[in-house]
């Protein structure tokens, strides 16, 4: 029995000992089966940084503004008889938008026309007796009172016609219609907007200390996110006065020209403006910029390796970055392809800018 659990002992030991030979054996690295696995180059397109003279440029945030708008509202109370507009049209100054019902007062003025025609055989009657001494002056006086009364009633009457016919102050776009034919409205009530956007205002503001380099007829560029690469061009007509004690800025107007409708009145843009001296900067293409937590970088090739360089941007204007400090004229910059690099891997350029 002994001898029995002896031998069944050793048959364990020597299962144990040839899965632990098995497991070693698929673990363990061979000679013949091992790879080694070179690092292949990224393929990039690069371009080669340029000294640039610009002029000193201010960027900022702003909005546009419309140069003209108003509400359009009745002058008299009555109904909506014909709406001539609709919502987003073109109109020209003097154009009829709405017609308020006037029967009434179109009755009354015929009336009064034919009144007056009575009144003014009148007078001239009166005038020819009294010139000839046949007429009292007092005779002669109510019938032109009456005459000139009723001109007044007449004149009051047309331009309460006049009221009942909305038109356009200026030449622009409608706004959304509150109202439909059949309404009724009271004297004051809004029945629309119009804008005129062919001139916008950009609002924008500047910090203080840069209050002795802001002029009014200074030139400006901006442009949206809603027309990426497209510039706009303006003129500054406002710079005010005063600084502002709480955010230590000034504001400032500009006019945007925008004939072919594109921009739009509550549009953000991004607003470069000419404050004065030309300056020397290092230019890149605004791709090659590598947003980071603590700034840009741009990633430069040395040795045909990535070195990433933080770089302090003066401006982005259109495809542009003009930077301050950070690189030199003549470095190559990686253009595209950047986001499968980091610093130290090894590049290959493909084409160059």
């Amino acid at each position: 029995m002994k001898q029995f659990a002896y031998v069944k002992s050793l048959i364990y030991a020597a299962l144990f000992v040839i899965v632990i030979a098995i497991v070693v054996y698929a673990y363990w690295p061979h000679k013949s089966t091992q790879m080694t696995i070179k690092a292949q180059p990224v393929m990039v397109q690069v371009t080669e940084s340029k000294l640039a003279i610009r002029p000193d440029i201010l960027s900022s945030i702003g909005v546009l503004k419309a140069s003209k708008a108003v509400n359009i509202v009745s002058q008299t109370s009555g109904i909506i008889s014909k709406v001539y507009v609709k919502n987003g049209q073109s109109v020209s100054k003097g154009e009829l938008l709405f017609q308020l019902e006037n029967r009434s007062y179109q009755l009354q003025l015929e009336a009064a026309k034919i009144q007056l025609k009575q009144y003014k055989n009148t007078f001239e009657k009166s005038k020819a007796l009294f010139e000839k001494r046949v007429l009292t002056e007092v005779d002669y006086n109510t019938a032109l009172s009456n005459y000139q009364m009723q001109r007044i009633d007449i004149a009051k009457l047309q331009k309460s016609i006049e009221d009942t016919m909305i038109r356009a102050p200026f030449s622009g776009i409608i706004g959304n219609l509150n109202i439909v034919a059949g309404s009724y409205v009271a004297a004051g009530d809004q029945i629309t907007t119009l804008v005129n956007i062919n001139k916008l205002i950009a609002l924008y503001s500047v910090p203080g200390e840069l209050y002795p380099k802001l002029k009014v007829g200074q030139k400006i560029q901006l442009s949206s996110d809603a027309y990426q690469g497209m510039l706009y061009q303006g003129v500054v007509n406002f710079v005010s006065p005063i600084i502002d004690e709480t955010t230590n800025t000034v504001t400032v107007k500009a006019l945007v020209d925008n004939t072919q409708h594109k921009l739009t009145a509550g549009m953000y843009v991004t607003i470069w403006q000419n404050i004065g001296d030309q300056l020397k900067m290092i230019e890149v293409p605004n791709m090659a910029l590598v947003p980071t937590i603590s700034g840009n970088q741009v990633y430069t090739i040395e040795n045909n390796k990535v070195v990433a360089k933080t770089v302090k941007v003066s401006a982005i204007i259109g495809n542009s970055a003009y930077i301050q400090s950070g690189l030199n004229s003549g470095e190559k910059v990686i253009t595209e392809g950047q986001e499968k690099l980091k610093n130290g891997d090894l590049v290959k350029v493909i084409s160059a800018g």
